[in-house]
């Protein structure tokens, strides 16, 4: 009974382009990516992760932060003192 009121794992997975697609129509800005694991040949592909960044997110980012390059010593290999 729960299957039949609220589908199965792959008919919600299989919706996901789909999804995607409305979601980036209703916010261009916006950008949606999906990562799908092959399988064996003639197997329906197995989903990996998905990422959703809002167009309006992106914008504030990129209006608001500053471009800076932070460099720390600790991860440099080879330089044993540093001249601040």
């Amino acid at each position: 009974m729960k299957i039949q009121v609220e589908g199965s794992h792959d008919e919600g997975y299989m919706k996901l382009p789909q999804y995607m697609e409305e979601f980036k129509a209703r916010n261009p800005e916006s950008l949606c990516l999906i990562q799908w694991t092959d399988q064996a040949p003639g197997r329906n592909p197995t989903f990996k992760r998905c990422q959703i960044c809002i167009g309006a997110a992106i914008a504030a980012f990129k209006q608001h932060c500053r471009p800076l390059i932070g460099i720390d010593a600790c991860h440099l290999k080879g330089i044993t003192h540093l001249h601040l």
